[in-house]
């Protein structure tokens, strides 16, 4: 009996090295790997299970003076970059979230969904909070913090979010904040107006007038110094609440879209040298000429195309750059995007993306937008 346990806990944590969660949240997995594996069926005297294959121990060796080498790795492969929407209750934070989510390639998460998931799934966190719901208990920071990681967990190839929920002080907001190792990037506020609020909840399902007014009153409160908190991080960005969805994105946008960099030369000129040269940390080199070459290979049109060394029109180009933007959005801030043109300049210049944002980067007749220009030889021009 005692020898079946061993090889239950053996194999237990065997998975749990293999998934490889952190803090509380390793727990909670463990938790329930338990209960899906060691359940006896009823009549059944001994617990069956296979058993486990010897561990496989590698040897490192270190030598002195040096550093110890990092052996497993994060259960995150990079830090998650989120951005929060910061609002009183009714203020429109989910649906907020879902445009910007829509229009950005982040993913909307809100705890209320989230929690919701948990409890349907019947996890060990689901279980807690259920619970909690069932006698009336507001969750705590730590849970909050596990639902929110857990969601990172499972959608860490994303690794852009936007967070939805209702932070009830500013001592609550410090500490989720702890428990997920790092502050938002950016807090989008969503300012809108006391009457508002309350006109809202009388159109809602919500009974007791007087309650709800209590609330709304009791969170514009906190909503203040949660707001002076993240001011004093300089990570605020204050919008109207009272204006639709579409209106507030208009607002924010510029905040959630890719610095690029474009690197122009002319031809023969060494342009992906030089482009993998000013790759940072954490930014990726779009080569313009391979997504046409690997386009053509479908297309007989854009072959001949190149073939005949004529430039291939903007609403070629665009398409192309614009789905390689989005998809590289999800893995870096900054992208090196290399191409050719005739003219040439020593100079750097340092501008903003258009108003329209990444779709408009190569709308024909207008002119090339860029957020650092890097043109590496030649005379001073303008491009078209």
């Amino acid at each position: 009996k005692w020898k079946a346990r061993g090889c239950v806990l053996g194999r237990s944590l065997e998975a749990l090295c293999a998934v490889k969660p952190q803090g509380l949240a390793a727990v909670s997995w463990l938790a329930d790997w338990l209960e899906g594996n060691c359940r006896r069926h009823e009549g059944a005297k001994h617990l069956l299970i296979d058993s486990p294959e010897p561990p496989k121990r590698k040897l490192i060796r270190v030598q002195e003076g040096k550093e110890m080498p990092h052996v497993l790795q994060d259960s995150l492969p990079r830090p998650p970059f989120f951005v929060r929407i910061v609002g009183g209750p009714l203020s429109g934070k989910r649906t907020v979230g879902k445009k910007i989510a829509d229009e950005t390639g982040f993913l909307a998460l809100s705890f209320k969904d989230l929690a919701a998931k948990e409890i349907a799934g019947k996890s060990a966190l689901g279980q807690m909070l259920e619970q909690m719901a069932h006698v009336g208990e507001t969750p705590s920071a730590s849970v909050e913090a596990r639902v929110w990681m857990s969601a990172f967990l499972e959608n860490s190839e994303n690794n852009r979010f936007v967070l939805s929920s209702s932070l009830l002080s500013v001592e609550y907001t410090k500490k989720v904040d702890r428990e997920l190792g790092a502050a938002p990037a950016i807090v989008v506020f969503l300012d809108c107006p006391r009457d508002l609020l309350l006109s809202r909840g009388s159109q809602t399902n919500i009974s007791g007038a007087l309650p709800l007014e209590e609330k709304i009153d009791e969170s514009l409160q906190q909503m203040t110094h949660i707001k002076d908190y993240y001011q004093r991080l300089g990570k605020v960005c204050v919008v109207d609440g009272s204006l639709s969805p579409e209106a507030i994105f208009q607002q924010v946008k510029h905040l959630f879209l890719p610095v690029v960099t474009y690197l122009l030369a002319a031809p023969g000129l060494p342009i992906c040298e030089a482009a993998k040269n000013l790759q940072g940390e954490r930014a990726q080199h779009v080569d313009l000429q391979s997504l046409l070459r690997d386009r053509a290979r479908a297309d007989t049109s854009l072959t001949h195309m190149l073939a005949s060394g004529t430039a291939p029109p903007a609403s070629v180009v665009c398409p192309l750059l614009v789905e390689k933007l989005k998809t590289l959005q999800n893995q870096g801030e900054c992208f090196t995007v290399g191409s050719s043109t005739r003219k040439t300049c020593v100079e750097r210049a340092d501008s903003t993306l258009p108003p329209g944002g990444i779709s408009d980067l190569y709308t024909p007749g207008d002119w090339i937008p860029a957020g650092e220009v890097v043109l590496p030889l030649g005379e001073r021009s303008t491009f078209p």
